[in-house]
């Protein structure tokens, strides 16, 4: 617990309890404790007045966001964040009759950090937010292609991470042939340095 009480910073007291998660996790990583790290922002699941309610968390995220990449600059680990922001569902695209949403099948994920090609979008829906498929080289729409999946953005963080090939053989993802999707644009340099 020393280690990490080094390179604890005085903890934020507002209102973003993101904020503070970020300052503890990259304490971690810097104190050697941990290499990677799940934080939670709940009060999505609006099954009512939806819009009032996503709205301020939405900022709470965006600005957490934010913060860590100021704050691992600050704490010389920027090179190495990568950072994720998924949810295990995501919302009807209509309102119910409270005007909020309910579970939807389609989610999205944010992905930004040292190898992962920015500035770009991956998959479709529909209209009414049902699964395009993609082609598994071009990652273009594509009637007879891959539906995009999480098992499918797993493989791609192991490979990031430099770390497919030990996953694979401990935990499977059962990824078919021809679905080696390269969703984050290449596997970056982090899978370089670990197959050296």
């Amino acid at each position: 617990m020393r280690p990490l009480q080094r390179w604890l910073p005085t903890l934020d007291d507002g209102p973003n309890p993101l904020i503070r998660q970020v300052q503890v996790a990259l304490a971690a990583v810097r104190a050697g404790v941990t290499v990677a790290v799940d934080l939670e922002l709940d009060g999505f699941d609006t099954h009512v007045d939806h819009d009032a309610e996503h709205v301020p968390l939405l900022a709470q995220l965006l600005a957490a966001v934010e913060f860590a990449g100021e704050e691992a600059e600050r704490q010389g680990v920027a090179d190495d964040l990568v950072i994720v922001v998924g949810s295990e569902f995501g919302r009807t695209p209509g309102y119910n009759g409270l005007r909020g949403k309910d579970h939807g099948p389609v989610t999205s994920v944010l992905a930004l950090g040292k190898g992962i090609a920015g500035g770009r979008v991956v998959g479709a829906t529909t209209e009414r937010h049902a699964a395009l498929p993609v082609d598994p080289t071009t990652l273009a729409v594509r009637e007879d292609g891959v539906r995009i999946e999480p098992k499918h953005i797993h493989q791609e963080l192991r490979g990031l991470a430099g770390i497919a090939e030990v996953c694979e053989a401990l935990y499977p993802l059962g990824v078919g042939d021809g679905e080696d999707l390269r969703l984050l644009g290449g596997r970056g340099e982090a899978a370089a340095r670990a197959l050296a």
